[in-house]
């Protein structure tokens, strides 16, 4: 077992993102195409077990976020927090359209620190009112 760590190029996903972090993807891909087939399952395996996968996912999706604030104007983790914090907020429902859009190619896993505790309602063909999801939860 020694000397197959002796013999791995990364210990785990950690290290190999250490090194090709800089490298444009196509380079990454090269480098990991190239290792050894067990070397890929480890760094595989490490990828997923140490949640490396919500890191790119976050990343991915904060850059989705951004573009929503700089092209459409809707800062929903803003409307999410005063939301959250007892205040109701309307929005055009062609802008909760686009919010929906945008964000349903990700998991409910990875999406829930932007829709989470919200409750949305229909209120006219134009508009819908977003709420504190109170269901399952005292009212305080």
């Amino acid at each position: 077992m020694e000397k197959e760590k002796q013999k791995a190029v990364f210990l785990n996903f950690s290290e190999y993102w250490h090194f090709v972090k800089p490298l444009e993807k196509t380079q990454r891909d090269i480098v990991f195409n190239s290792l050894p087939e067990e070397q890929q399952e480890v760094l595989q395996k490490s990828y997923h077990e140490e949640g490396w996968e919500d890191v790119f996912m976050r990343n991915q999706i904060d850059k989705v976020l951004d573009e929503l604030k700089e092209k459409y104007n809707i800062d929903i983790l803003y409307i999410r927090t005063k939301v959250i914090s007892g205040k109701s907020h309307y929005m055009s429902s062609s802008d909760w359209d686009i919010l929906l859009d945008k964000f349903s190619d990700y998991s409910e896993n990875h999406i829930s620190y932007i829709f989470g505790g919200l409750k949305i309602s229909p209120e006219s063909e134009n508009a819908v009112l977003i709420t504190r999801d109170l269901i399952g939860k005292e009212k305080v």
